[in-house]
């Protein structure tokens, strides 16, 4: 394998014969252990370019031995973090090629170390500094980044990453931002407004214990985890609403629900010192604006003054 390397690394490129050669030799005897990911990521530096089937392969092979191969699958370890963060490197030097690997395997799993998300969060704000500007692929990286299993507000945004998409929103004012951009933003610093972070991820101990009790279909655990990852906030609302079976919490759910639909003080002054702040409001702040105005119930003085902007 290391001369297949070093003559593909030659190239600077690697193309899909390569890919293939690359795949028998991997998955040759059915298991990838981490002397091949660390081969293959040193590749990945030596050659980033290559036909499309060269980042579907180190993806895929990557999540394979994180995400697929652990127990209980899906669960990302802090020694996995440790080894990732290595192989990636600084996040303002990380290639592409390295950053959709990290989606990939973040798509797929059902808890990760923080770290490895605030790692994703800091590339695509290196990107966003070096030219002033927020594309599509990285209103995708940042859509997996924010609602990752095991970010900082899980299924919610939290303030830190509310506080990171406003400094982009900064950066990226007067650049040509992808449209998708625009109703990504206005959207995630609702939710954040307005989310109660009331759910935490099962540990990896409990989530061990719930495969071994899954005789017991009292609750669809596979469900539940299914509707709560497809659907965001939204759907992490339903899917406890349709899986709790004992009113008392669920009437509880609900009123904390309800609470965390009135947005503070605090958020409106917090919210209203970081945008606007010139006096205009760029394209994102606007959008915003025509969220903050569908919300239920009164807006505090400060959000109700922005929210009645023409």
């Amino acid at each position: 394998m290391h001369a297949m390397l070093k003559a593909i690394s030659e190239k600077a490129h690697v193309g899909t014969e390569d890919v293939l050669r690359l795949r028998r030799e991997v998955f040759g005897d059915h298991v990838v252990d981490r002397d091949e990911i660390t081969l293959l990521f040193r590749l990945a530096e030596q050659a980033p370019a290559g036909d499309r089937e060269w980042a579907q392969f180190l993806a895929e092979v990557t999540t394979d031995i994180f995400v697929r191969q652990k127990t209980p699958a899906g669960y990302m370890t802090e020694e996995d973090a440790d080894f990732l963060l290595a192989c990636f490197g600084p996040a303002e030097q990380t290639s592409t090629l390295k950053i959709e690997t990290l989606c990939h395997m973040l798509r797929e799993a059902r808890q990760v170390p923080a770290r490895l998300i605030d790692f994703g969060l800091a590339t695509v704000k290196a990107h966003v500094l070096a030219d002033g500007r927020v594309d599509a692929c990285e209103v995708e990286r940042l859509r997996t980044f924010v609602f990752a299993a095991g970010g900082d507000g899980n299924v919610a945004v939290s303030q830190a990453e509310a506080e990171l998409l406003l400094d982009l929103n900064d950066l990226s004012r007067e650049g040509d931002n992808d449209p998708t951009w625009i109703a990504f933003f206005a959207l995630a610093i609702s939710n954040h407004l307005m989310a109660h972070i009331g759910y935490q991820p099962l540990s990896r101990e409990e989530y061990l214990r719930v495969e071994r009790n899954m005789a017991d279909h009292s609750v669809n655990v596979g469900g539940f985890m299914g509707r709560m990852a497809s659907g965001g906030l939204s759907g992490f609302a339903s899917a406890f609403r349709k899986d709790t079976t004992r009113r008392d919490h669920n009437e509880a759910r609900e009123a904390q629900a309800a609470e965390a639909e009135k947005v503070t003080s605090c958020e409106a002054d917090w919210l209203a010192d970081r945008i606007g702040r010139d006096g205009t409001y760029c394209s994102a702040e606007r959008a915003l604006i025509v969220r903050l105005r569908e919300l239920r119930g009164e807006l505090p003085p400060k959000l109700e003054a922005i929210a009645a902007q023409p």
